[in-house]
């Protein structure tokens, strides 16, 4: 085999070897483009909870104080019924 034959089968090699590595960067960046997303789609998810959340927090809140109040209430009742 020639000098020539040698480079060309080399530079053949070399530039095989770097498109399998430039298919491979692309595989990796598709995936992680995807789990960017995935991650985003976890964000807004976690957010829109996070409100629920909230909005549960505060009718739990008041519902336990209107509760409270009417337990108090119906002691007081009770305790001027009966003479307490």
């Amino acid at each position: 085999m020639s000098a020539r034959e040698q480079k060309r089968l080399n530079q053949r090699n070399t530039n095989e070897k770097l498109d399998e590595l430039l298919d491979l960067s692309k595989e990796a960046n598709r995936k992680i483009d995807r789990i960017g997303e995935r991650v985003n789609d976890i964000d807004h998810r976690l957010s829109s909870l996070e409100t629920q959340v909230g909005k549960v927090t505060t009718k739990a809140f008041v519902a336990g104080g209107l509760g409270g109040a009417m337990v108090a209430v119906g002691i007081e009742l009770i305790k001027a019924k009966f003479g307490g």
